[in-house]
């Protein structure tokens, strides 16, 4: 089979599994987060994937599987709210990371172009199911502190939310002090992730407002008010998933408001019924 017939193929077993596939609360186990392209030099020994066990009961994974790297779960499992991290080369991810993941994967890497990964229970029914990219909206960047080659993994931002949407994802900023290539590894394999927040909503909208200065110097931010329904609900969330500050808007002018002092990355989130808006903004 050619490469462009196994592509097709692979996008079309996609699609028909994607069908069956639950998203946001109604998931038990999401993928997490991705280190796709560390900073190394020929074969990528850092790679892993992470589950998250999005329910209140232990998830027993015998049987299942996974798919885009090769992966048959041997008799494990991930308590509630917990996460199970699989890897590509469990001796380097234990040089580098210094503690063990919970399995290494059989055969195959992950994609620097991207990829679908799927996650099967042993009926061979979709758990879950992306197709991770390194082109908008996924998270971009070959640079240092990119995904692709320049350090960072990618992490879920909001587990309530369908992880198939790229704007759902960003660049992890946890420093784990690990240098490869000159380069930094910013990830956070088998513990929150460091962009994490939560909602009840089930969609993302990152159109519709801007905030202003960004990166922040003062001690305010502005919001341009274009395309913001009244009665909506404003947080700002730290890097570490806290709530910062929360208000009510009702009315249709620009706002500003307050910022931490607190140098660090911030998401202001903007809901409004079953609509998210997010902006990333940088605290200098």
């Amino acid at each position: 089979m050619n490469k462009t017939s196994l592509l097709l193929l692979t996008i079309l077993m996609f699609f028909i599994s994607f069908s069956s596939k639950a998203t946001g609360e109604n998931q038990s186990i999401v993928i997490s987060e991705i280190m796709y392209n560390p900073p190394e030099s020929g074969s990528d020994s850092l790679e892993f994937i992470e589950l998250y066990n999005h329910t209140d009961s232990t998830v027993q994974l015998f049987g299942y599987s996974m798919q885009g790297v090769t992966h048959s779960f041997g008799n494990v499992s991930i308590d509630p709210g917990e996460y199970f991290v699989i890897a590509g080369d469990s001796i380097s991810f234990i040089n580098g990371f210094g503690f063990s993941p919970d399995a290494e994967w059989q055969s195959n890497a992950l994609a620097n172009g991207g990829e679908v990964l799927m996650l099967l229970d042993p009926e061979g029914d979709v758990v879950d199911s992306l197709f991770y990219d390194d082109t908008t909206p996924w998270p971009l960047g070959t640079g240092v502190g990119g995904p692709n080659g320049g350090g960072a993994s990618i992490e879920l931002i909001d587990l309530n939310l369908d992880n198939t949407d790229g704007n759902n994802w960003v660049t992890s900023i946890r420093s784990t002090g690990m240098i490869v290539n000159g380069r930094e590894v910013f990830a956070s394999p088998g513990i929150k992730n460091a962009s994490v927040i939560t909602s009840n909503n089930s969609s993302i909208d990152p159109m519709g407002f801007t905030v202003y200065p960004n990166p922040v110097v003062g001690d305010k931010i502005y919001l341009h008010r274009e395309g913001i329904p009244t009665e909506s609900t404003i947080q700002v969330i730290d890097e570490f998933g806290s709530l910062v500050n929360e208000f009510f808007v009702e009315s249709e002018e620009n706002l500003s408001f307050p910022i931490s002092d607190s140098k660090g990355i911030y998401f202001i989130v903007l809901t409004q019924n079953d609509k998210v808006r997010r902006q990333m903004i940088v605290r200098q």
